[in-house]
């Protein structure tokens, strides 16, 4: 047994994972826990900074004069199409936490004005929109009808 060298130079140990060697198994366990929780929140957290304006029907009622109210506006004028070329005056009436009354001229296309009432309120948790259109256009925005007497 002349050539058996091979039980003189002590073997370097191996590693059966990177970065094992002296960590306990409660220190893994732990920080997958803790990369399971912060990477969610993280990404909640971009989300929210980023889509911000998603959520926003969730936490407050738009105002009168937004780009967002004046979206919502729009939207629910569609189906009458005054294609309104721009609007001559909004006005809140009222804002409270449970609702924001407004008032909003249109100057239509072939000259007319006209005045629409809407309001935002909250329906459970979910922001809705009420609105009155007249019937026809005037030169003059019309007043608010007059209040009807209880009986």
């Amino acid at each position: 047994m002349a050539a058996d060298n091979s039980s003189d130079i002590p073997s370097a140990p191996v590693r059966s994972r990177r970065g094992s060697v002296g960590k306990a198994p409660g220190n893994r366990r732990r920080r997958f826990i803790l990369r399971l929780l912060v990477l969610p929140i993280l990404a909640a957290g971009v989300f929210l900074m980023f889509k911000y304006s998603g959520l926003r029907d969730y936490l407050e009622l738009p105002q009168c004069d937004s780009d967002h109210g004046k979206e919502w506006l729009s939207q629910a004028l569609q189906p009458f199409k005054f294609n309104a070329t721009s609007y001559t005056s909004i006005k809140t009436i009222s804002s409270s936490k449970q609702e924001v009354a407004c008032n909003a001229v249109l100057a239509l296309p072939n000259g007319s004005i006209i005045a629409i009432d809407y309001s935002f309120y909250w329906s459970g948790n979910k922001v809705n929109m009420r609105y009155s259109v007249p019937l026809t256009g005037s030169k003059n925005p019309s007043p608010a009808p007059p209040a009807v007497p209880a009986q």
